[in-house]
């Protein structure tokens, strides 16, 4: 049976929300990880009267708040400058340190590459070094006119009367690293026109997360509450990893932003607006906005917020007392209807699950060990500013899901979400760094970039700007006139950054002191990178492109006042068209690291335009010498497989693999290829 895959697109032009979790917890697989908190986050007692967001007293004043938006026209901040261009998004899967083991040591595997090391992300494959769990989307098509209205809503069909219809499963495979070879396991079905966003693991669980609706959010209308009017879950269900019996399911009302997992918490992030029967989201006249207040007058609000059912047993998402909002004067220009909510699923006790509320629209996530932070569009949308808002876990693993509010700031430029740009904030012992861009109408530079540092106030609920690049000592533009931002990486006091236009200067800044940060060095080279991956203070490799031709290069970052490239390989031999998943999706892109050699596993599609026949590769290399000289150290290419990519996958492109030991396991489309690390597997008809 031929299977189908699903990815998301989110928005380049939206501000990235960002989510960051503090916990503590250690296990046995990539979900969980033993992590200290951050310096400088227990909490103070410091003055809340200028804060951002303010919390909510009752249930009368969440209703209040969120009925005022209904009594004004579309907000400006919404409203795109004409001059301004209108960029699409890459696509996602479900948002640095890969999580991976030693690919020295006796027994070892990679796992799901994510942004913050500790914090697991949801993809399509999981691995446990016994079993191989796959997200997969059959596609039915019987040939029956499209009807959108059916295909997003089971009830308007069933099975097989539907003309397309999707249904999700997870494949397990039993995989053998030593013996090289997958079997067949079982199967976990889950309901019709629900789409698989990806799967988590723990010791006993596997768990998945669906939706009912896919969105492909372009430009503005990611913070358009309008575009959240609609009747979205999200469902999260525990299997029992042996028996593969569902344990437990929880479904949330609203629409899916990002989840993360640190330890035994599952963080998910939402947004929900109201459905009011007979009332306009933006009344353009007094007229309009006198009709939304009569109606709003007779209409109990309590019915129309967002609910929770726990294994069948049906509550509101949230309490009142465990809401914030924007304040007055922030409210009044950015506000609307939308709600953005955290819920905390303690994954071995779903039913003491708990739920946060912003009043406030945000639009995306950001998971690290220690904070959370919620970003959306500034005060001030001609200067296109980020507004930020940070919260801290508990230190007490009893109350590890707790928000603690810590202040707010606003920063010039946005925070594109689309992939692998992800990388592009990050936190550093209590410093917040994060790369921004903003729209020039300038047809000489019609792009600026902006490095930003922030940190709490030690008197005040709020966070504080402690440096920028550009300033006044430092003029110097991050990237040269035109050129757009790609590959962004922060590794310890360091971020190195990808600027392109013609030719790809790799930035290196200094971060070392966090109040005077500078671009320490910077390097030309053909072509631009879109994935960085530091190994360590003296080696940063590259994945990205050159003449239309991938490429992995090795760069000496031991000296950051002169970056060098050591060496560059090419991925085939640029006689047909080949493209990688991995440019967009860190997923993608597979690393298991090693005492002293480290491997990296990458996936592409090779089209042959003469045959008009398209095969999968998976490309295998090695880092050698790594804590040697920088000089010292090797990258080669040690071997690849190439099979047919001929399936009916709704997103067929969709690819994966895992290192264990010397096994390499390939998951191409629906199906999944066994063979030795550094060999050549051919199984290609084309």
């Amino acid at each position: 049976m031929k299977l189908q895959l699903r990815s998301r697109m989110l928005p380049l032009t939206a501000a990235l929300c960002t989510v960051m979790l503090g916990a503590c917890g250690a296990g046995g697989n990539e979900d969980t990880a033993t992590v200290e908190p951050e310096p400088g986050l227990s909490p103070v007692a410091r003055d809340t009267s200028n804060s951002f967001l303010v919390k909510i007293a009752d249930q009368a004043e969440l209703e209040q708040k969120i009925k005022k938006n209904y009594l004004r026209a579309r907000p400006q901040q919404y409203q795109r400058p004409s001059a301004l261009p209108v960029m699409l998004a890459a696509p996602l899967e479900a948002a640095g340190a890969a999580n991976s083991a030693s690919a020295d040591s006796s027994d070892n595997y990679s796992s799901t590459y994510s942004v913050e090391s500790g914090v697991a992300e949801a993809d399509i494959i999981k691995y446990d070094g016994k079993q191989l769990y796959i997200a997969l989307q059959y596609r039915h098509d019987n040939g029956a006119a499209f009807d959108s209205a059916a295909l997003h809503n089971p009830a308007l069909c069933d099975g097989a009367d539907c003309p397309v219809f999707y249904s999700p499963a997870v494949k397990v495979l039993s995989a053998s690293a030593e013996q090289q070879y997958t079997e067949p396991y079982g199967q976990i079905e889950l309901p019709n026109n629900e789409y698989l966003d990806g799967l988590y693991l723990d010791d006993k669980q596997v768990l998945t997360l669906s939706t009912e609706q896919q969105f492909y959010a372009w430009g503005d209308s990611w913070i358009d509450a309008a575009n959240w009017v609609s009747d979205n879950h999200i469902t999260v269900r525990g299997f029992d990893k042996t028996q593969l019996q569902q344990q437990w399911q929880l479904q949330i009302d609203g629409a899916l932003v990002q989840s993360r997992r640190i330890a035994s918490t599952l963080y998910v992030v939402s947004r929900y607006t109201p459905q009011l029967p007979g009332i306009s989201l933006y009344p353009a006249s007094d007229e309009a906005r006198l009709q939304n207040q009569q109606a709003l007058n007779e209409l109990e609000l309590g019915q129309h917020l967002p609910q929770i059912n726990i294994n069948g047993e049906q509550q509101n998402l949230f309490e009142a007392n465990n809401c914030m909002a924007l304040n007055d004067k922030a409210d009044a220009l950015i506000g609307q209807a939308t709600l953005t909510t955290v819920t905390a699923i303690e994954l071995n006790a779903p039913e003491q699950t708990r739920s946060y509320c912003i009043a406030a629209p945000a639009s995306g996530v950001y998971i690290s060990a220690n904070s959370l932070y919620l970003t959306a569009p500034g005060l001030d949308w001609e200067k296109q500013q980020t507004s930020i808002h940070k919260f801290a876990l508990a230190a007490n693993s009893a109350e590890q899901s707790a928000l603690n509010y810590r202040g707010s700031a606003t920063v010039e430029g946005a925070l594109w979400l689309h992939g692998n740009s992800e990388f592009r904030i990050n936190e550093h012992k209590g410093v917040l760094r994060l790369l921004t861009s903003s729209w020039q109408q300038d047809e000489n530079d019609w792009i600026d970039h902006h490095l930003h540092l922030l940190k709490e106030d030690t008197s005040q609920v709020q966070l504080n700007v402690i440096a920028s690049l550009p300033n006044a000592e430092q003029p110097a533009e991050i990237g040269k006139a035109n050129e757009d931002l790609y590959g962004v990486r922060f590794f310890g006091d360091r971020a190195y950054a990808v600027t392109f236009e013609q030719t790809d200067p790799l930035y290196v800044f200094d971060l070392s002191n966090a109040e005077q940060p500078r671009i320490a060095g910077e390097l030309e080279i053909p072509g631009f990178n879109e994935l960085l991956h530091p190994v360590n203070n003296s080696l940063l490799i590259g994945f990205g492109l050159e003449q239309n031709q991938l490429k992995l290069e090795l760069f000496n970052v031991s000296d950051i006042s002169a970056p060098q490239s050591l060496s560059k390989l090419f991925l085939g031999d640029g006689t047909h068209y080949e493209w990688s998943e991995a440019s967009y999706q860190r997923h993608a892109f597979t690393y298991l690291a090693g005492e002293d050699s480290d491997r990296i596993a990458i996936p592409s599609r090779l089209y042959n335009s003469s045959s008009r026949a398209s095969s999968a590769k998976l490309y295998m290399f090695e880092l050698q010498n790594k804590n040697a000289s920088a000089e010292a150290a090797l990258l080669n290419e040690l071997g690849h497989f190439r099979v047919d990519s001929d399936n009916q996958l709704w997103q067929p492109q969709a690819q994966r693999s895992v290192l264990h030991n010397n096994t390499v396991f390939f998951l191409s489309g629906d199906q999944v290829w066994t063979g030795s690390w550094g060999g050549v597997l051919v199984d290609d008809p084309n």
